[in-house]
């Protein structure tokens, strides 16, 4: 009898393709997140951009987890981006600089810093 090797091979599941548009949206929905900080100028465009790589990525594919996550951090950079600018406009309006200026805001302001600079230890101080 003639021995044979046989090995039993497993089906191998083929190697998925990563979609290089759903990366990119993935870190420029990263980059949008991150420069925050900075400016909703730099913000906004850079979510948008994630936005359009996902609608993109798509072309006939199921949504992978590159896009999904993609897309998620886009709209949370953006709905960030449209808070940060209402309150730099809240900040600037001449309604608000008239409250920070007021003479009562001014005690009010002092006496909880004070509040707040007695509780501190000495160390702290």
């Amino acid at each position: 009898m003639d021995n044979y090797n046989i090995q039993e091979e497993s089906p191998q599941a083929a190697p998925s393709e990563t979609n290089s548009l759903a990366v990119a949206s993935l870190v420029f929905g990263i980059l949008a997140l991150i420069s925050c900080c900075c400016s909703p100028l730099v913000q906004f465009p850079l979510a948008v951009t994630a936005i359009v790589l996902v609608i993109l990525s798509k072309k006939g594919r199921p949504f992978n987890g590159y896009s999904v996550a993609g897309l998620v951090l886009s709209i949370i950079a953006i709905l960030m981006s449209l808070f940060m600018t209402l309150m730099i406009g809240l900040i600037r309006s001449p309604q608000y600089q008239e409250i920070l200026n007021s003479p009562q805001f001014q005690e009010l302001y002092e006496e909880i810093y004070e509040s707040i600079y007695d509780e501190l230890p000495d160390e702290a101080k």
